[in-house]
């Protein structure tokens, strides 16, 4: 037997196909809600840790006066706090299933495909927003890792000139 789709197809009958074509569509958005959820989880960590080196920089400009280096510290680090906040705020992000409210008007033996063929199309439609809230959110935390890289590059050529030439260089 030839592994075609078509084939896998004639054995089931329509109702079988969009239970299946349901759970699928159910299972892809529960994955999407385990992605979110651990991307949340990344930013937040991540916020708490930028957000210690942005404490220790305000902490050195505060004893030695602020150098122009060290505001640029404060911008990019403080930048990167925000936008990885910003990347796990609350949005509106759709859960697999529905109340029994939704099958109200659907409880006879006739529109059973009409129900389940409804939900399948309320299920992608969720996947696409759901897929846009997770791109959107990626791309923010995307940037804020770059701007706290650019920091830490900063950072670190500051204590390098800092050293080659001799002086004290931006934290102690």
């Amino acid at each position: 037997m030839i592994l075609h789709p078509d084939n896998f197809l004639r054995e089931y009958s329509k109702a079988q196909a969009l239970s299946e074509a349901l759970r699928l569509t159910e299972k892809k958005i529960d994955c999407q809600l385990a992605v979110a959820t651990a991307a949340d989880q990344r930013a937040y960590a991540f916020c708490a840790v930028i957000f210690v080196v942005l404490a220790i920089t305000v902490d050195f400009v505060s004893q030695d006066g602020a150098r122009i280096v060290e505001l640029i510290l404060l911008v990019f680090f403080g930048l990167s706090v925000a936008l990885a906040a910003y990347s796990a705020r609350p949005v509106r992000f759709y859960d697999p299933g529905a109340t029994s409210e939704t099958f109200a008007n659907f409880l006879d033996e006739a529109s059973v495909g009409y129900v389940i063929a409804g939900l399948i199309d309320r299920n992608q439609r969720n996947i696409i927003d759901n897929e846009a809230q997770i791109k959107r959110a990626a791309r923010f935390f995307r940037f804020s890792l770059v701007l706290a890289a650019l920091g830490m590059t900063t950072l670190l050529g500051d204590v390098v000139l800092q050293t080659v030439e001799g002086s004290k260089p931006c934290p102690k």
